[in-house]
């Protein structure tokens, strides 16, 4: 009889067990379904170049040159894991605020950075992008309401949509706005590392384009890069 009880219990404890994991599991599964995969990606950022700046001594930027992104990116869970792949589409543009005209006069090997003599309010070099984004994503914790750790490594390819240049002066007490188009020797693509760090919806932000803004030999050796947050959702 005692050895009847003993085996009735173990069974019984063995299927209470096994539905409480089923359970777990199933919660479990219910959350990550539930969680937000961080579709939309919108960012703000701070926008620069890179560049020698003893082969370009003339030039200048101005550390308030900004851009904006904004990308739609379907998440892949890697099976069980905390890790995903998410591959995207979007936009991304960039201003960034320095002191020279692009020149690309007939008298010089590609196009030179030749600085404003007459006095301006503003000048900036205007770039837009048609991009594939590119990240490996871990999130700490399982959370459906998207409150956890997150970290995203990965690479963004662009090609260029448009491009000016877009100076703002002003004469005989008239503000008047330049815009200049068709820079040939400008690069047509970007391409280079990202990276993203944060908290829930809210993460910091870098991208570096190990592409010049120019083509070869046909401009200085100037890198974009980009430092700000994004908020991310859905």
């Amino acid at each position: 009889m005692k050895k009847i009880f003993i085996a009735a219990f173990i069974v019984i404890s063995c299927a209470v067990f096994a539905q409480q994991s089923d359970e777990q599991k199933k919660e479990t599964a219910k959350q990550q379904a539930n969680e937000a995969a961080d579709r939309l990606v919108v960012g703000f950022t701070f926008d620069n170049w890179i560049y020698d700046r003893d082969k370009i001594d003339s030039l200048g930027t101005e550390w308030n040159s900004w851009g904006i992104q904004l990308y739609y990116m379907y998440d892949i869970p890697m099976g069980k894991s905390r890790f995903s792949f998410a591959p995207g589409l979007g936009f991304s543009a960039s201003w960034v605020k320095n002191n020279s005209l692009l020149d690309e006069s007939v008298d010089s090997i590609g196009t030179i950075f030749r600085p404003i003599q007459a006095d301006y309010k503003r000048n900036s070099l205007v770039t837009s992008y048609f991009d594939i984004p590119l990240e490996l994503r871990f999130r700490g914790k399982v959370n459906s309401k998207n409150k956890s750790f997150k970290m995203a490594a990965g690479v963004v390819g662009g090609v260029q949509m448009t491009h000016h240049t877009k100076t703002k002066t002003e004469i005989s007490g008239e503000t008047k706005i330049f815009k200049q188009y068709r820079y040939d020797d400008l690069m047509k693509f970007r391409f280079g590392p990202t990276f993203r760090i944060g908290y829930g919806s809210v993460n910091l932000s870098f991208y570096y384009s190990v592409l010049s803004l120019f083509k070869n030999d046909l401009g200085p050796d100037v890198h974009p890069f980009s430092v700000g947050f994004t908020i991310n959702g859905l």
